[in-house]
């Protein structure tokens, strides 16, 4: 039995190559054999490899086709020529990058394959998958309310090399970075609305679509508009609108009028007109937005109507002159009231410490003939009428008296009579004229009412009856 010497040679070479290098000498390794990438971006396929100490690298490439003599370099390939990068040396890293990733890209195996400067040191790695995939946001959960947990996640259909870092865009601004996929909300509000999209740290030009994050609210900033503004006259038409910020959108609009700290309803649509308003409509209007979460009131709006052709200032300047004269008037008013008070004080005072102040006399012409009783000659008569008697009446008030009742007696008096005429001076025989005088308090009648005289209160008019007696003359 025969046997050739070739195959004897090889398996002897291949025995002393395992047993001075030792099998793990030589291998190409990979973090992963299934890489994912982003669609249209570009993808880093991590690799090591190593040989024996003893040997030097002559080539290092990548390749997809095997032949086990001839693998074509991938870079050679058409397919792929600008858009595979070597990022390995000759020592232990190689490193594949590839760009601009389309759909036919998955379609192959990549190896990698390394030549020494042994005629058999040749050594190649398994085989690698890749992937693509696109970016999405999905949002849990789908509706939210304020105040409620929301989850955003940054989704993809395989999982991304290397645990990159995620960038979340909010109404197309950066909003914030995360380590993993997902972005969480413990308490979302209101402001956490809008647009979001996320992407890859080094590959933020491929960022996912905008996804809307839609928070339900109960209606907040509700307010009131008036249409026109500004001054609003009598039989004009204005319009008042709520508005409200809400999600969903407000169904039902409320309007209520104030008066006297009570609100009565007056519409129910957004917009509530006054026709022909009137000073009647003055007042304070609000109104009410309602959707399914709640309700929020506005503030309260003041209408002030006023009459046509009167602008208000001249309205206000009115009301102010007014008011002016009438406290004007109510102040003249009390003075003289406090002033008629006083005087009446001040009298009342004067007539208690001076007593009865003197009366008011009537001083009559008195025609007074000589020899009472007799005849007058008729050649005589003239001249005796024209003898006129004038009387000098001085009254002299009883100061320490007290006051006197209506019958008593008040004053005596000493009349002096004085002809007009020169005449002889009387003889012995002839009298002086004496009178006695005696005054009495008329007393007023219980119907009549008694008119207010100058002077005090307490005055009162006196009245005199006077009796005169003489002696007879002297026979001539």
């Amino acid at each position: 039995m025969s046997f050739s010497k070739g195959p004897v040679i090889l398996t002897a070479a291949f025995c002393l190559l395992s047993g001075v290098f030792g099998q793990h000498d030589w291998g190409v390794m990979y973090p992963s054999t299934s890489i994912c990438g982003l669609k249209g971006s570009f993808v880093d396929i991590p690799c090591t490899y190593s040989y024996p100490s003893v040997r030097q690298i002559r080539k290092t490439f990548w390749h997809i086709n095997w032949f086990p003599d001839t693998p074509t370099d991938l870079s050679l390939d058409s397919r792929y020529q600008g858009r595979v990068e070597y990022l390995g040396d000759k020592v232990n890293d190689c490193t594949l990058r590839i760009k601009n990733l389309t759909d036919s890209d998955t379609e192959e195996k990549y190896r990698f394959r390394f030549i020494t400067n042994d005629p058999v040191g040749k050594y190649s790695g398994s085989e690698v998958s890749l992937s693509l995939t696109d970016l999405h946001i999905t949002v849990s959960p789908e509706s939210v309310k304020e105040g409620e947990k929301v989850t955003l996640t940054c989704s993809s259909t395989c999982s991304l090399s290397n645990n990159p870092t995620y960038i979340w865009y909010r109404n197309s601004q950066p909003h914030k970075h995360t380590a993993d996929n997902r972005l969480a909300k413990d308490s979302v509000s209101a402001e956490d609305a809008g647009r979001y999209s996320c992407a890859v740290q080094g590959h933020a030009i491929h960022s996912s679509p905008e996804m809307s994050l839609s928070v339900r609210y109960a209606p907040k900033n509700t307010s009131v508009s008036v249409s026109p503004s500004g001054e609003i006259k009598e039989g004009s038409t204005v319009t008042l609108t709520c508005s409200s910020d809400a999600n969903p959108p407000v169904h039902t609009y409320t309007w209520y009028k104030m008066l006297e700290g009570l609100s009565s309803q007056v519409g129910s649509n957004q917009n509530y007109s006054l026709v022909n308003i009137s000073s009647e409509q003055s007042g304070l209007y609000y109104c009410v937005a309602v959707n399914v979460i709640g309700k929020h009131n506005s503030s309260a709006v003041q209408i002030n109507v006023t009459y046509p052709g009167l602008p208000r200032g001249v309205l206000f300047s009115a009301l102010g002159g007014i008011s002016a004269v009438a406290l004007l008037l109510v102040v003249v008013m009390c003075w003289r009231r406090q002033k008629t008070q006083s005087t009446t004080t001040s009298r009342s005072t004067h007539s208690s410490t001076q007593g009865h102040s003197d009366p008011v006399c009537n001083v009559s012409t008195i025609h007074m003939v000589s020899g009472c009783g007799q005849r007058v000659p008729a050649d005589h008569k003239d001249d005796d009428e024209d003898d006129v008697q004038y009387a000098s009446v001085q009254f002299k008030p009883n100061k320490q008296r007290e006051m006197p009742s209506q019958e008593e007696k008040v004053e005596y008096a000493s009349v002096q009579f004085k002809s007009n005429q020169q005449q002889k001076v009387p003889s012995q025989d002839e009298d002086v004229q004496y009178a006695s005088v005696q005054f009495r308090k008329s007393k007023p009648e219980s119907n009549i009412p008694q008119p207010l005289l100058s002077g005090t209160s307490q005055e009162e008019t006196q009245y005199a009856s006077v009796s005169l007696q003489g002696l007879s003359a002297a026979p001539q």
